[in-house]
């Protein structure tokens, strides 16, 4: 039989301190922040979720939840926005918004051409056509 080495690592002991990431005072503060606009963020929606209900909309389906989801992000990223914190769907509602108007009257819509070819570019990107000609 063969002998079998018994192989260890070798650990080097130095005189290390062990560091402790303790977050600065304005991680802390943007923390809160977060914290409190995620805070409203739900209330906001369990208000929402509680009209439809109230008015006996299923929004059990999954295609119900997903466009909950996109409220609830949207109300994320307004509350977000208010707070000079950047949200993934900003640039997505600048894009597709119109709003026109003053401080005293001020009108938004939203621009279906614009959504149709954001859909379009992604079709076009996501699942191009076979056409090789």
């Amino acid at each position: 039989m063969t002998e079998e080495k018994n192989t260890s690592a070798e650990i080097i002991k130095g005189p290390w301190r062990r560091t402790i990431n303790t977050p600065t005072e304005d991680q802390i503060i943007k923390a809160e922040q977060m914290a409190f606009c995620d805070e409203i963020t739900t209330t906001c929606l369990m208000s929402v979720l509680s009209i439809l209900l109230e008015n006996e909309m299923d929004i059990g389906e999954k295609t119900s939840i997903k466009n909950i989801t996109f409220i609830q992000e949207s109300i994320k990223s307004l509350i977000f926005k208010i707070n000079d914190v950047s949200h993934p769907l900003d640039k997505l509602i600048d894009l597709t918004t119109n709003c026109e108007g003053d401080s005293e009257k001020t009108v938004s819509e939203l621009d279906e051409n614009i959504i149709n070819d954001i859909i379009a570019s992604y079709n076009a990107v996501m699942e191009p056509d076979n056409d090789t000609s």
